[in-house]
């Protein structure tokens, strides 16, 4: 631990940026970047957001991994405080492309991409968030990418595309098999009033893989989408599980 952060970690904030800053005057790239990275960090918290944006625009231009990552999340995150949508989003894509060019297999790739569709739908262009989303849900199955792959599919069920939405899913969720994304997604559809749709999608899915609360969610959504008999054999099949869900199932099946 370097002595900025042991300052910083004994409230002595001051020391903290001094020590920062003799490192940053230093010549040795790595230190000074990663300096810098505290510095803009602590400016952040304090809400002086115009100081950190000029600290990790400078970490930004060193392009040391981890530093870059985290000063271009952290610079946008600022900007967005400062109601700088426009900015934010050209920080963000510029991340996206750096990282796809240098680091395409690792993780800050769907990192960078997913937050480009946060601040993008923030600042109002859904367009630019569902492009960036969609190419994160092609990425391989992690938390991120599932949340990706969900959020792309709520924005195009709000938009009225609910097929698009559909192809969505196959595509970015179940074929990754996160079916407990698949029935949230699902039950989105019918709160929108897309039954048929929901109906489409909750057929694909195989219960037999779902924990029994994801199972009860699943015969749940089948019984508000108006498929009867199969919410039926699902919560019959729920009989054999002991405890809160045993009891959940019967008294469904008695509702239903």
């Amino acid at each position: 631990m370097d002595l900025g952060s042991c300052k910083f970690l004994e409230a002595d904030v001051d020391g903290a940026i001094a020590a920062w800053r003799h490192v940053v005057a230093s010549q040795h790239d790595a230190a000074a970047a990663r300096s810098m990275l505290n510095l803009g960090l602590l400016y952040e918290h304090l809400h002086h957001h115009e100081q950190a944006i000029g600290l990790l625009t400078r970490v930004a231009e060193r392009n040391l991994a981890p530093y870059v990552i985290s000063g271009a999340m952290a610079s946008a995150r600022c900007q967005v405080e400062m109601g700088d949508g426009e900015r934010t989003m050209e920080t963000m894509a510029r991340l996206a492309q750096l990282t796809m060019a240098s680091r395409p297999e690792g993780a800050e790739l769907i990192e960078a991409l997913s937050g480009l569709g946060d601040v993008a739908e923030h600042a109002g262009r859904p367009d630019r968030a569902a492009r960036a989303w969609r190419v994160a849900s092609f990425s391989p199955a992690s938390p991120i990418q599932r949340a990706a792959s969900e959020r792309l599919v709520q924005l195009l069920v709000r938009q009225g595309q609910s097929h698009a939405a559909l192809l969505s899913v196959d595509v970015g969720v179940a074929g990754h098999g996160t079916s407990p994304t698949v029935i949230d997604t699902a039950e989105l559809l019918i709160r929108t009033g897309e039954k048929a749709a929901a109906i489409e999608l909750l057929l694909t899915v195989d219960g037999a893989d779902l924990d029994p609360v994801d199972r009860f969610r699943l015969a749940a959504a089948k019984l508000s989408s108006g498929c009867v008999t199969d919410a039926i054999d699902d919560l019959e099949a729920l009989l054999a599980v002991d405890g809160q869900v045993q009891s959940r199932a019967l008294f469904s099946i008695g509702g239903g």
